[in-house]
């Protein structure tokens, strides 16, 4: 039965798979911000950001976090989804990237086909986060 596997031996799993299977190119065409600063405490204690161990793994990262992010004019529930990887200069420590999605867990169908997904108006609300928690960054 399910429930009899360690939680630990599953975890691992998954998160093997998901290298393993899922791992796709980071998305160079998206807009990027850059910052010093590793911002997972931030995102998780300010912001209500949490992990998950679903969704694809974009080569380099290592910051995955999603949270939801109220309802679009259609009514459908929404979440912004921010990566972050090393920066590939040497002026900031880390590259992000963030967009709006349909929920991965109410709309499933629409999530995995991209409608309603948005680079520029994640982009826009990650950076309104960084400025409400006095964060420097810049987006050059």
């Amino acid at each position: 039965m399910l429930k009899d596997i360690p939680f630990k031996i599953i975890v691992k799993l998954i998160r093997s798979l998901r290298h393993d299977f899922f791992t796709v190119p980071w998305p160079d065409h998206a807009p990027s911000i850059y910052c010093d600063k590793d911002l997972e405490s931030v995102l998780r204690d300010e912001h209500h950001f949490e992990g998950t161990y679903l969704g694809y793994n974009y080569k380099g990262e290592v910051l995955n976090l999603r949270a939801p992010w109220g309802t679009n004019s259609d009514g459908k529930q929404m979440e912004l989804h921010v990566r972050a990887r090393p920066a590939k200069r040497d002026d900031y420590a880390y590259e992000y990237v963030a967009h709006l999605e349909k929920s991965r867990f109410e709309h499933p169908e629409e999530h995995v086909n991209e409608i309603g997904f948005s680079w520029e108006t994640g982009t826009m609300l990650f950076t309104d986060l960084l400025e409400q928690s006095d964060i420097n960054y810049t987006n050059e």
